[in-house]
């Protein structure tokens, strides 16, 4: 009896108080690494903003936020995300006297971390894919950060549209599987529904890369087909593609004829 009184009475308030203090611990450590992590993301949207890092002084800044975060809070799929976004940054600065190669891999293995925390995350998927292509890694890894992301983010406007970028960007060394899975995502509300814009940004993608002829089955309407034309008149003079080279906007045309 007087062994249970003990017990509940010293032991068990014992134990809650070291559960509580950890936890305690845990969400502070948690909160400071939030802290930190916000300080990098306004760096890093401000060059996004900008389209460029102002400079060298804040990436460090911005890299010495993200790994203060990543190391009190392991667990975020998040941070480790972003510090891949931040490598790929030190990759695009050309300012910048590193390997940009290096700094590609390094993003790369940030997203194959994010994937395997989350691994329903589109964008750490898209991500990936997009490393994987800028590193020349054209393999069965890269086809399947693309499928995940399509099947995961099916309605999120910036996955859909990386990796639309990406298949296009790598249509001959991607299978007609992820063809078809591109195009199924193409057809979609999302990216040729309400939004021109985004109807726009596909429709130059295939025009830049000399794939019009994909978008066959897509196009639906005279006004679709005339900013198809007006986008592929645009890449003959930037990318120099010859009327031969190129599907004649005609074949889709004639499909409106009466």
């Amino acid at each position: 009896m007087k062994k249970r009184i003990f017990y509940s009475r010293l032991v068990l308030p014992a134990i809650f108080s070291v559960i509580s203090f950890c936890i305690i611990i845990v969400a502070g450590s948690f909160e400071y690494a939030d802290i930190h992590a916000q300080r990098a993301y306004l760096l890093m949207d401000s060059w996004e903003k900008e389209k460029n890092v102002r400079s060298l002084k804040e990436l460090k800044t911005a890299y010495r936020h993200l790994s203060i975060a990543c190391k009190y809070n392991p667990f975020s799929a998040d941070y480790i995300t972003e510090l891949g976004q931040l490598y790929e940054w030190i990759a695009y600065t050309l300012s910048l006297p590193v390997d940009k190669q290096k700094s590609m891999l390094r993003a790369k293995l940030q997203y194959k971390r994010a994937v395997a925390m989350r691994p329903t995350w589109p964008h750490a998927w898209a991500n990936l894919a997009y490393s994987k292509m800028m590193c020349g890694e054209f393999d069965e890894e890269m086809e399947k950060a693309i499928r995940a992301a399509l099947q995961y983010g099916p309605w999120d406007k910036g996955v859909q549209r990386k990796i639309a970028f990406v298949v296009f960007s790598s249509w001959d060394n991607v299978s007609d599987t992820t063809h078809d899975l591109l195009i199924a995502s193409v057809k979609s509300h999302l990216l040729l529904g309400k939004s021109w814009h985004a109807k726009r940004y596909i429709f130059w993608l295939a025009a830049k890369e000399n794939k019009i002829y994909v978008l066959h089955d897509v196009i639906t309407n005279e006004k679709d087909l005339d900013i198809l034309y007006r986008l592929r008149e645009k890449a003959y003079r930037n990318y120099n593609f010859s009327s031969q080279d190129t599907y004649p906007v005609k074949r889709f045309r004639e499909r409106f004829e009466v």
